[in-house]
Formats: C-alpha cells, sequence, structure tokens
C-alpha cells in the first residue's frame, strides 16, 4: 500500500501455496464426502428445523412437500429458475415448484430461517474457536440488497441472532 501522485494504491495480495499445504489441501479434498446439494439441504433442514419459517401465506401451515419446498429454495439461490428446476430435479413439476413458491416464499420467510441458521451455526461447538458472538466486524450486515428495502441481521447481546428492516 503507498500513497503516489496523491491516490492511495493497494497492490492485490499474492497467495502462495507451498508444496506441503497442496498436499495437504488435497488430502482434506479427499476426506469431504461427495453429495448432492439437495442430500446435504435435507440434512441441515432436518438439523436445524430452518424449513419450518416458510409457512402457507393463507393458512399458516407448513409445507407438505419437503422436496419441492427445498428445489424452489434452491432455484431462488442459484437463479436457476423454477422451470428449469423442475427439469432438473426428480419427483418435482414445475406446477409444483410454482404453487410452492406462491404460497410459501416470502422476504420474511426467508429472514426467520436465515436467523434460524446463524443460530444454530452459533451453537456448534466449532463456532466457539472463533470467540462467543458477542463482537465482530459484521456484527449488521445485510441480507437483502433490493433497491426498496434493507433488511439487517443482527447479533444480539445474548449471542443469538435476529432479523430487522430498516
Amino acid at each position: 500500500m503507498r500513497f503516489r501522485d496523491g491516490r492511495l494504491q493497494i497492490s492485490p495480495i499474492r497467495t502462495i501455496a507451498t508444496p506441503d499445504a497442496e498436499v495437504l489441501a488435497d488430502r482434506l479434498d479427499a476426506m469431504m464426502p461427495r453429495i448432492r446439494i439437495t442430500e446435504l439441504l435435507h440434512e441441515v433442514a432436518q438439523e436445524t428445523g430452518f424449513l419450518a419459517a416458510f409457512t402457507n401465506l393463507r393458512t399458516g401451515e407448513a409445507c407438505p412437500n419437503e422436496n419441492a419446498l427445498l428445489a424452489t429454495i434452491l432455484a431462488d439461490a442459484t437463479n436457476l429458475g423454477l422451470s428449469r428446476m423442475a427439469a432438473a430435479s426428480q419427483g418435482v413439476t414445475r406446477d409444483q415448484l410454482l404453487w410452492t413458491h406462491d404460497a410459501y416464499i416470502r422476504d420474511d420467510s426467508y429472514r426467520a430461517a436465515l436467523a434460524v441458521l446463524i443460530n444454530a451455526h452459533h451453537r456448534l461447538p466449532f463456532s466457539r474457536v472463533w470467540g462467543d458472538g458477542a463482537t465482530s466486524s459484521s456484527a449488521w450486515f445485510p441480507t437483502d440488497r433490493s433497491a426498496s428495502t434493507t433488511t439487517l441481521v443482527s447479533a444480539r447481546p445474548n449471542g443469538a441472532f435476529d432479523t430487522a428492516p430498516i
């Protein structure tokens, strides 16, 4: 980093991996199970219960079709779209995904699900390696980048996370 002609110039940091580091990275990669993202989402849903945040807009009931709900969330997350997600999925149709999206997917559902996931992560023993979560350079960070609203996820003093529109 230096000033040149009254301007701040920052050189990019170049990573240099030693041969030992490359070998370790390859060994760690080989230890990781190869699973489909849908399997991972089902496992996370079972462990955390985050799907409970996605309730029917009219009735308030949980979605009876977990596969359709997860496929709809994945379509949103990847910008694949519901039609292409249905074509790439087994056991769900485009109509099921459209109905699921209309009935269960809302910004407030995503915010509530995110808070559940963050709190579940916070309870993991490994997360304590990084501290108690009371302080962070990212104690407030945006989760909704739409032009009309901004929503923040914040760390509360008790270490739990909550969402708040601003």
